[in-house]
């Protein structure tokens, strides 16, 4: 499963319980899909490798402000990123597309 984030490292780190949760009652990694305009992201992408829950990381050329519509909410295929996946965004519920 895709999850894409823009938001904030806290944010980001709130995320990873959801993650975790998923992986375990699915058995289905996650493929987190972030944006490559949110250095930080690269600074903790070893340990995001660490996670058992993690497949793989990659990074799109999206904004990162988690509360705007148009920054959290894209469609990972755009980026050649094929498969299921959830948006996060901020301040909304998840948005998941098939």
């Amino acid at each position: 499963m895709i999850f894409t984030n823009v938001s904030r490292l806290g944010d980001f780190l709130l995320l990873w319980p959801v993650a975790s949760w998923y992986y375990k009652e699915t058995g289905d990694k996650i493929h987190w899909v972030l944006s490559d305009n949110f250095p930080i992201y690269r600074k903790i992408e070893n340990l995001m490798m660490l996670q058992e829950m993690t497949k793989k990381v990659s990074y799109v050329d999206v904004g990162t402000n988690a509360g705007d519509t148009n920054d959290w909410k894209f469609n990972p295929s755009s980026f050649g990123i094929e498969g299921d996946y959830y948006n996060f965004g901020f301040f909304s519920h998840p948005d998941r597309k098939s």
